[in-house]
């Protein structure tokens, strides 16, 4: 099972129509679309019983942590998903993730059958959920379409659309139908890079308005169900 490591500073904001129409004007001499064009990710995102890492989470501290599984598109039983931890420290971003199936993780939870057990990475993933407890919560998709900077391809540009998710069928395999969380005018936009961001896109946003804003998709669901109490997970 291959084992991946990323750091990256990341930065959210949200569009309107206008907005996206314009930026995206703007940004097209200066960048490329992805290989995989448009694409829909699939996640489970994993918590306590009583959602301690979400509220930790929006309480904005100065360190945080999230651990999910994440597919693109819906995968088969045998196809290829990833488990992450994801970790901010001061806006940075690193992410932990390793390559693995939705039927070994089936295996994995019901029998404690190691992943790869050799591997450093999953005998981290595998201490952190057990230290917290974390377990599956909730199912969440969107439709992505992502583009990278022509001079530099660390340098990526993202809208997520069409957010959605379900509380029950917390299965990778069963398909990205969910509830939406919020009307389609607006357009979740995410910059991503390793260094400084280049001078053509500071002007751009700057020009248009654009300002970052703090934004969690699973935070937008917590806040949207008004989940305050504990619940049991299965």
């Amino acid at each position: 099972m291959a084992t991946m490591i990323f750091r990256r500073l990341e930065k959210k904001y949200l569009l309107t129509d206008w907005q996206r129409e314009q930026f995206m004007e703007r940004i097209m001499p200066y960048v490329v679309e992805d290989e995989y064009g448009q694409y829909t990710l699939t996640n489970l995102y994993f918590d306590t019983d009583c959602f301690d890492s979400i509220r930790r989470s929006m309480e904005k501290p100065v360190y945080k942590s999230k651990m999910r599984l994440r597919a693109y598109g819906t995968p088969g039983p045998d196809d290829r998903i990833f488990w992450e931890l994801k970790k901010k420290f001061k806006k940075v971003g690193y992410k932990r993730r390793m390559v693995t199936t939705p039927r070994e993780m089936e295996a994995y939870f019901a029998e404690g059958t190691p992943l790869g057990s050799n591997f450093q990475t999953f005998r981290e993933l595998d201490y952190e959920r057990k230290r917290q407890n974390l377990y599956p919560r909730i199912y969440l998709a969107y439709d992505r379409i992502a583009y990278y900077a022509k001079d530099d391809r660390e340098v990526r540009i993202t809208f997520d659309e069409n957010i959605r998710y379900r509380w029950d069928r917390l299965d990778l395999t069963l398909g990205d139908g969910g509830c939406t969380v919020f009307p389609m005018e607006y357009h979740l936009l995410e910059l991503k890079v390793n260094e400084g961001m280049p001078l053509w896109l500071v002007k751009i946003l700057s020009d248009l308005k654009i300002y970052p804003c703090p934004f969690s998709k699973y935070g937008k669901i917590y806040e949207k169900e008004n989940i305050f109490q504990c619940s049991t997970v299965f």
